[in-house]
């Protein structure tokens, strides 16, 4: 009787603290996102344009950004809301955030739960650069003062078109008087200077501004999103995690991915949507415009030929991974198939297309020329070079694609047999044989773009490659042991690293699988398998930089202050996304000694 009723003492004790302890979880996140850099673009989510730096000693330094709860949320308290992917753009924040229900297990997959939020101006991107331009206080004017009358001035002129037309359609049965409202006007203390700064910062967004009948007002208003704001997918879709693809890549960037101010996003049902800007059609939506204002599918996403235009084409399998670069994006399927659409002038798109506002084919053959197959060839006029290729490109097998990558005006990707490609901007490298002032000879080596996939050479053959990321103006490839070979603009002295990959970080060093590859900017950021350590890594331009250990990879100053806010609590980065004046950080914040403790009280 004594050792049952022990017994029982026990299993209550065991269940009174697992209560307790669920209790502590729901009231303890588990994760936190955080954001610094310059708060004028409003993505870093703060509800103001003020900036945020780690190196500001009066701060935290770091802005712990606050997940609004969603509208439809049905189970109130009994929710958290937990970040599965993120994304940084020029002047924006994209997250897909899923809210979990605390009463059941996480195995339990309510797709419904999901939902895609944005913060910053998702639809901006040169007036961006004209404001940066700007001095800072009179950027701060600009801010702060002409947007929002601007809105103010937008949104009357948008009620007195609504009240003159309920008007005009109820004066047959009864007599409307419409809200007669003063329009706004500027303050009457308002600057000359600032009245002028206003009205050049306006002027990159005057069709922005303008309205569309098509468009309903509040579209428009998602420009400029100082918190973040939830967004629909069509036909009741939400947004896919990474447990949804198929994809390879090591972390969640091929479900989301945002650039010059637009952005794309793969759903549940595997379809891929897009918004933001679309001069150049680099939202796929089939034409070009000023503006995506809603998420919406990409058209042509099938490998069927088009007799008329690919627009009418359905898409064919579930896509896998999307990456955009400045204004073109790269997307795969499941089958294995490239897509490219948007500006593709400098041959980014790898099919020879200047601009295409829907997807369409790329083609990744094994049989691309070479440096090796030029040399050969050395007898051949350019033009007879070329023609040749072409032929050979043409008849070549297709290769299929596991992994897509895209820089400011190039792009990269992972065949399936183990293979890295690259096209677009100073990717191609050509021999040039040109007389000096003495009548002799010399060989030159002359940079130019490449309008079809090139293979990389220099990768070692006995090891697996994991991953393709691409920075703005270079390519970096991780391998099965943890090395890292690059091509492109080295970062030190802007000097181009093509024809074979360097070893850019060494093998073993950091703990693998990665949980993050990701590259942005001038560096690859690498996160470690268990989250602890976070690396970024440049492609040195000389090799006595690149054997230097010391100068292989640092820690970003900003983890020294993470770890700081944290006051010794355990921190695990879960992934970096950096944007042009912004960084977002997601952290894992779970216990490890929950688990220990529970069996030992049991």
């Amino acid at each position: 009787m004594n050792k049952l009723s022990h017994h029982i003492q026990k299993r209550v004790l065991a269940q009174a603290t697992r209560n307790c302890r669920q209790h502590q979880q729901q009231a303890h996140r588990t994760f936190a996102v955080y954001t610094f850099g310059e708060g004028w673009t409003g993505a870093l989510g703060t509800g103001s344009f003020d900036d945020i730096s780690p190196d500001d000693p009066d701060g935290n330094g770091l802005y712990e950004l606050k997940i609004p709860p969603s509208a439809n949320n049905a189970n109130g308290n009994n929710t958290k809301p937990v970040v599965r992917a993120a994304a940084a753009g020029w002047g924006h924040t994209a997250l897909i955030v899923e809210d979990q229900n605390q009463d059941q297990s996480s195995e339990d997959d309510d797709a419904s739960n999901r939902r895609l939020l944005l913060c910053g101006r998702p639809h901006e991107f040169r007036t961006l650069l004209r404001l940066k331009r700007l001095p800072y206080f009179v950027r701060n004017m600009a801010v702060q003062s002409s947007f929002q009358h601007a809105f103010q001035t937008r949104m009357w002129d948008y009620e007195q078109e609504q009240t003159t037309t309920t008007t005009a359609t109820t004066t047959a049965t009864t007599t409307t008087t419409p809200d007669v409202k003063q329009k706004p006007t500027k303050a009457e203390d308002e600057s000359p200077l600032s009245s002028l700064v206003s009205s050049w910062s306006a002027f990159g967004r005057k069709e922005m501004w303008k309205f569309d009948k098509a468009t309903n007002f509040t579209d428009s208003l998602s420009s400029i999103l100082p918190e973040l704001t939830e967004f629909s997918l069509p036909n009741g879709d939400t947004p896919a995690i990474p447990e949804d693809s198929a994809s390879t890549t090591t972390s969640a960037n091929g479900i989301i991915d945002a650039s010059a101010g637009f952005t794309a996003l793969i759903g549940k049902s595997g379809k891929l949507y897009t918004l933001g800007l679309n001069p150049y059609g680099q939202c796929g939506v089939g034409e070009e415009c000023n503006n995506v204002w809603t998420p919406s599918p990409v058209l042509g996403l099938s490998s069927q030929y088009a007799s008329e235009t690919r627009n009418k084409l359905a898409q064919e399998y579930p896509i896998k991974s999307v990456a955009l670069g400045l204004q073109h994006a790269i997307a795969v399927d499941e089958d294995g198939t490239m897509y490219g659409w948007g500006k593709g002038e400098r041959g980014q798109l790898g099919n020879d297309s200047d601009s295409v506002p829907h997807a369409s084919l790329i083609h990744v053959r094994s049989s691309n020329p070479s440096e090796g197959d030029r040399d050969a060839n050395s007898h051949l006029t350019e033009r007879e070079y070329r023609r040749l290729n072409r032929r050979k490109y043409v008849s070549s097998p297709i290769l299929k694609v596991s992994n897509v990558s895209s820089g400011f005006n190039h792009s990269a990707c992972v065949t399936t047999c183990n293979r890295v490609f690259v096209w677009g901007k100073n990717t191609s490298m050509e021999h040039v044989v040109t007389k000096t002032i003495f009548g002799k000879e010399q060989t030159q080596k002359r940079f130019q773009d490449s309008h079809q996939p090139i293979p990389i050479t220099g990768l070692p053959t006995s090891k697996v490659v994991v991953d393709v990321t691409c920075g703005s103006h270079h390519t970096a490839i991780l391998m099965e042991d943890g090395s890292v070979y690059g091509i492109g603009i080295a970062t030190d002295n802007g000097d181009a690293i093509l024809g074979e990959a360097v070893l850019m970080f060494p093998p073993g060093r950091v703990q693998m699988p990665v949980r993050q590859f990701t590259s942005h900017f001038d560096r690859t950021t690498i996160v470690s398998g268990d989250g602890r350590d976070v690396l970024e890594v440049h492609l040195w331009s000389h090799e006595d930089l690149r054997l230097d250990w010391t100068m292989v990879s640092s820690v970003p100053d900003w983890f020294e202050r993470l770890l700081e806010l944290r006051r010794g609590r355990e921190t695990r980065v879960k992934m970096v996304e950096k944007g042009w004046l912004h960084t977002v950080i997601v952290t894992d914040e779970e216990d490890d000694n929950d688990d220990d403790e529970e069996e030992e009280v049991s």
